[in-house]
């Protein structure tokens, strides 16, 4: 029965959809509003037919209904309540369920946001994405259907793959395929403009919120997926270099070289075909993505196999391509920007060269990945390209788009300005040299790194004094108006320009992390029986004993308890450790972390002997692990401050709190401007 309902509810959702893109496309040429009201209401109600549905199979998750297969394969009795509702996403037909619901969503909130001058672009974006919940309703119904019910019904289900039993596992797949799904409101704004030949600031500015969101579900997806990868999987690191890795940092890459160029479009009337074409590529990307997991054109862990799905979203990616080339080209013209790059050496071409580097590594990553694929289309099947290629061609290219993140902040925008960069980056450029120094002298003698090292140093040192800046700035202004100090209103007054300083301060951080870990870590294995010891590094592990314990019926854990030793003094225990899950009849390693600012201590039990009760230990120590960690932190504030949507104009503060238009307008007496220009040349270049 509740099977049925499930699945009766997607077809009505199909219909109502199918309703909506006719209702809306009669509407839009006979101009008649009734009709595109109805396509509206098709919208909201396609959206809560989903909704309904998509509750209908997390209730069966929840309450066991195990004569659903999907049920069945990915839930048991023994399974706690985070990962029955984990499972949603755990398969196939749940994933792409969560994938429909939220373009379902976004749909609606984009017809509920419309205001009376948007209603042309809503109405076609309304149109592209009811067409894309269509498509996945499509396949819900007729391909991978999450409520098909099986003839005999098991006593109890298979269970959720023991790997997946990690907190991460609850938060990374739903954020990634959010952030796929998001990513289709962008460019349906952008396929919208191009068919209304609306090419102004409008639909940028409906995309971008949008994409700014995407981004910072699919940018957290990936870290949180890192993270998972370290502590679960046992190797040893966060990154492979997998294809569905891979898959999800494409479009990430190229969606932050979108949001570079919307400042740019939005600020200078520049790279206006450029942004458009990102916008397309980004969401491509995500489909592609999409498909890559679902398919067995490349071999991955991470994979759901043959699936029946892949002639329909090869002919998805086709229509994209095609549909976009043409209108791009078609509206090349109207794309043309108002203004040209004066100089490379400048602000406008920081951003320009920032923004093809991504592109250009977004496209290395697809050729890498690819590229098995393509050797057995001509015959060769055992190519493969492991992750020495990437790093190769990705590395350089990652430490100059760090540099440039430090680079946009002290330099001006047009033109290039000798005296200006040197009052903004004098002070950086030092302190970023005298930190590198003392690595050296600590002990860090790579010279690549080091200076890998003082790029990161200089970008988030220079972010920090643009900040303080622009603090001084502010003050002299207040000071001069007599105005009272209002602590946080004039930092979300300009909320994305510092939401972008937080950013970048983010991404140099995790390069600190991604560079420590990379070129500093050590390894070790070792063979060891009770009593005795190995060294790595500063550290000394003593292995004591193997513990066997059996928690439940359904798995066995192997404990090995080791004391370790840093410097010569005790700092704790760790206790790597094997669990054997019978029902799956697998073993998952879980690795024992010990983590400090300096570096991680990694230990996996990598073998035993219950009889000699001897171990094998692989033995890492993994340097500055956390500042990635952190980064991903001040990432997510970052993302936030950009997205959050309330101006400070919109804030339910007193009247005389409201920042005054013709305050901030008012020239300054001559005392306060030389006042200003002694103390403030080193600021952005906004007051040109």
């Amino acid at each position: 029965m509740i099977a049925s309902l499930g699945f009766i509810l997607l077809v009505i959702a199909l219909l109502v959809s199918i309703f909506a893109i006719v209702a809306y496309l009669l509407g839009i040429r006979q101009k008649n509003a009734s009709l595109m009201y109805s396509g509206r209401t098709g919208v909201l109600t396609s959206f809560i037919l989903v909704t309904i549905s998509f509750a209908v199979l997390t209730i069966a998750l929840l309450t066991h209904h195990f004569e659903i297969s999907y049920v069945a394969q990915h839930t048991s009795l023994s399974l706690p309540t985070p990962y029955l509702v984990s499972a949603l996403w755990a398969g196939n037909e749940g994933s792409l369920f969560f994938w429909c619901w939220v373009v379902a969503f976004c749909s609606a909130l984009v017809v509920l946001q419309a205001r009376k001058g948007e209603r042309e672009l809503v109405n076609y974006a309304a149109v592209i994405l009811s067409a894309l919940t269509g498509f996945f309703l499509v396949l819900l119904v007729f391909v991978v259907n999450p409520f098909k019910t099986q003839s005999i019904v098991p006593a109890d289900g298979a269970g959720l793959n023991p790997l997946l039993q990690n907190p991460a596992m609850i938060i990374h797949p739903p954020l990634l395929l959010a952030g796929y799904a998001i990513f289709a409101v962008p460019f349906a704004f952008g396929i919208s403009a191009l068919i209304t030949r609306r090419l102004d600031d409008l639909w940028v500015g409906k995309a971008r919120s949008w994409a700014i969101l995407g981004w910072l579900a699919l940018g957290m997806g990936n870290l949180i997926g890192a993270w998972w990868a370290y502590v679960e999987l046992g190797w040893g690191g966060y990154w492979a270099w997998d294809p569905v890795e891979n898959a999800g940092l494409m479009p990430w890459l190229v969606a932050t070289a979108f949001l570079h160029s919307v400042i740019m479009q939005r600020r200078r009337g520049m790279f206006k075909v450029l942004t458009m074409f990102l916008v397309i590529l980004t969401f491509w990307l995500t489909i592609f993505g999409t498909f890559l997991t679902r398919s067995n054109l490349l071999n991955s862990v991470h994979t759901f196999g043959v699936t029946g799905i892949e002639p329909y979203f090869i002919a998805l990616l086709v229509v994209i391509i095609i549909c976009g080339i043409w209108l791009l080209s078609n509206r090349s013209k109207q794309l043309s920007g108002k203004n040209q790059i004066e100089s490379m050496i400048s602000r406008d071409g920081s951003f320009l060269l920032n923004n093809l580097l991504l592109v250009v590594s977004a496209g290395i990553i697809f050729l890498g990945t690819m590229f098995p694929a393509f050797a057995r289309w001509f015959g060769q099947p055992d190519v493969t390209v492991d992750k020495s290629f990437f790093n190769m061609f990705n590395t350089p290219i990652f430490i100059v788009s760090v540099l440039l993140t430090g680079i946009c902040i002290v330099i001006g925008w047009k033109k290039f300005n000798l005296k200006d960069f040197y009052r903004r980056a004098f002070i950086p450029l030092i302190a970023s040299a005298v930190i590198v120094v003392l690595m050296f002298l600590v002990g860090f003698k790579t010279w690549y790194a080091l200076i890998a090292y003082f790029f990161c140093f200089f970008a988030i040192l220079s972010t920090l004094w643009q900040w303080v800046g622009d603090l001084s700035w502010r003050k002299i202004v207040t000071e001069e108006e007599k105005a009272p100090e209002i602590k946080g209103t004039k930092f979300w007054a300009s909320k994305n320009r510092y939401g972008a300083y937080i950013v970048h301060v983010a991404i140099a951080l995790i390069s600190v992390g991604i560079i420590g870990s990379s070129l500093f870590d050590k390894d070790q294995t070792a063979t060891l029986k009770p009593g005795e010891s190995t060294t790595i590094s500063k550290y000394k592990l003593t292995y004591n004993t193997l513990d066997v314990t059996s928690p439940s019926a359904n798995n066995t854990v192997i404990i090995a308890n080791i004391s370790v030793m840093k410097n010569g003094v005790s700092i704790g225990k760790l206790h790597p450790q094997q669990t054997y899950y019978s029902g799956q009849d697998q073993t998952v390693s879980e690795v024992a972390i010990r983590t400090n600012l300096s570096d991680d201590l990694y230990v996996i039990l990598s073998g035993w002997d219950n009889t000699t009760q001897e171990v094998n230990l692989h033995v890492l120590v993994n340097p500055l692990v956390m500042w990635l960690w952190i980064g991903s932190g001040v990432l997510l504030l970052g993302g936030l401050v950009c997205f959050w949507p309330q101006p400070l104009e919109t804030m339910n503060l007193p009247a005389a709190l409201k920042p005054k238009p013709e305050n901030r307008a008012k020239k300054l007496p001559e005392p306060v401007q030389k006042q200003k220009s002694k103390k403030t040349k080193y600021l952005s270049g906004r007051r040109k």
